[in-house]
Order: C-alpha cells, then sequence, then structure tokens
C-alpha cells in the first residue's frame, strides 16, 4: 500500500491527524513521509487521480480536503 493510501485512510479516520493537516497541509504530508507527486496529486483535489492512483474508491472531497472512508 502506498504512503499516499495510507494516509488517506488515516486522514479519514483520525481525527487529530485530520486537525493538523486543516490547519497545516504540507506539514502534515511531510510528516507522513509522501513523496512531491503524491502530495502534488492530493494538493490538486483531483479525485479521479487519486481513486486512480491508491485504488480507492470512495474518495470524498470537503472543500479543499480529501480523505478516504473505508466501507
Amino acid at each position: 500500500m502506498s504512503k499516499l493510501t495510507e494516509f488517506l485512510k488515516r486522514l479519514g479516520a483520525d481525527a487529530e491527524l485530520a486537525k493538523a493537516y486543516e490547519k497545516n497541509p504540507q506539514k502534515t504530508m511531510e510528516e507522513a513521509g509522501l513523496d512531491e507527486e503524491e502530495m502534488r496529486l492530493l494538493q490538486e483535489g483531483d479525485i479521479k487521480k487519486l481513486e486512480a492512483t491508491t485504488g480507492l474508491k470512495s474518495l470524498k472531497k470537503f472543500l479543499i480536503i480529501v480523505k478516504a472512508y473505508e466501507d
């Protein structure tokens, strides 16, 4: 599983991580170990690209914050 996939799942399940991301997305992504390409994809917020890249099928976009939830 890619770091981006894991990060999105954690972002959707961990309220503290979500708060940290809302406050400082760049720092939170760096601390999660995302590479430049993963950060760019997330910052763009293109749900179709994120789904294709991560394999996640249930991404939801709230404002500019993308979170993944497992069904």
